[in-house]
């Protein structure tokens, strides 16, 4: 068997920060947990990348891009019909989010902190929805458009919530969300819900 390559330098760096974050949450994050988690010394960062903040914005660059690759991919497979394609979407992002909780507060927190909506994560996450219209505009002609914005909205607000803050929906939901099964199981009944909606509308 092949052994895989290893990381560069570079890499081992960017992903000790995604490490880090996780381990110490991201306002715990310094340049010495960083260098030690890595493998290397402060001055191997500081030679990369110039400074912490320059590590930081590469790093949850990097998420986002994978994350987002794979959404992307998800949505755009011909494939899958679009309920189904809708579950796997909820899935992958309530699972990212439980297992990534510091990860997604870093990239959120500029837009649930600072109220800063020209962040990277929020652009990109406009892109998401607007193929989701997009798709569903294809899967359901005889829907007005506004009516698909509003339940795709509703449906992928409650998705991010989840990811941000798992423990809440214990107050509405017979569901542990430590549990394995759980992310598709809520995804479920989101895409239950859109579709509840979908045939609402198509009865008016």
């Amino acid at each position: 068997m092949t052994d895989l390559p290893a990381l560069s330098p570079r890499q081992r760096i960017l992903e000790a920060v995604v490490t880090c974050i996780e381990k110490d949450g991201f306002n715990n994050l310094t340049t010495r947990k960083i260098a030690e988690q890595a493998g290397t010394n402060i001055a191997s960062i500081n030679y990369y990348f110039r400074s912490k903040d320059l590590l930081v914005t590469e790093a949850l660059a990097m998420t986002l891009q994978h994350m987002m690759e794979d959404v992307f991919a998800l949505i755009e497979a011909p494939e899958r019909p679009f309920p189904e394609m809708l579950e796997e979407v909820f899935t992958y992002l309530i699972d990212g989010g439980l297992r990534f909780p510091g990860t997604i507060m870093a990239h959120l927190y500029p837009v649930l902190v600072e109220r800063r909506t020209d962040t990277p994560v929020v652009q990109d996450f406009h892109k998401v929805f607007e193929l989701l219209v997009g798709r569903a505009a294809r899967e359901y002609p005889a829907i007005p458009l506004d009516d698909l914005r509003l339940a795709l909205a509703q449906v992928l607000s409650s998705a991010i919530f989840t990811m941000l803050s798992p423990g809440f929906f214990r107050l509405v939901a017979p569901l542990d969300l430590s549990q394995p099964e759980a992310p598709r199981l809520w995804a479920s009944y989101l895409r239950q819900a859109f579709a509840h909606n979908m045939e609402i509308g198509l009865e008016k």
